[in-house]
């Protein structure tokens, strides 16, 4: 079970990290494929859906669950709590560079940039002369340190 600030991250419906989180107008957030699925076992076609955390009945924008406002703020701690265990635990993370996505994991997170590189991106990333002074951390330095935070 998560515990701190990771329990924020998961959806009360499925309990996994959020995935698209969309917020309802009572400010709770779940998932968008939840929020659908919550739509879909309510058999609501009035335009409105009930809160799954709070039970508040709100009625939906003109193009339903997809029109609700995405939690971006949300999203990105899901995001950076996602990468961060990928590297604790070992795991690939994809080069952000590479068009494409096959080239192999990425080797280091440019700072300035907010990109993962594989090692071909990192040794042209700085190569060029605007980004010879980007601060570059290779996923081993993150893995020992977690001071340094993302900020995708």
């Amino acid at each position: 079970m998560a515990t701190g600030q990771q329990q924020d991250l998961h959806c009360g419906v499925c309990s996994n990290i959020f995935n698209k989180p969309l917020m309802m107008p009572c400010l709770h957030s779940c998932c968008k494929k939840c929020l659908e699925q919550q739509l879909e076992e309510q058999g609501s076609s009035a335009g409105s859906i009930k809160c799954p955390t709070c039970d508040t009945v709100s009625t939906l924008p003109n193009g339903g669950v997809a029109s609700l406002p995405s939690n971006h703020w949300l999203a990105h701690q899901a995001e950076v709590s996602t990468y961060q265990q990928k590297i604790e635990d070992g795991g690939n993370i994809p080069c952000d560079r590479c068009v494409k996505k096959t080239s192999g994991a990425a080797v280091a997170f440019c700072c300035e940039c907010c990109l993962f590189m594989c090692s071909s991106c990192q040794e042209n990333h700085q190569s060029w002369r605007e980004m010879a002074t980007h601060e570059l951390v290779t996923i081993g330095e993150k893995k020992k340190n977690k001071k340094i935070i993302f900020h995708r």
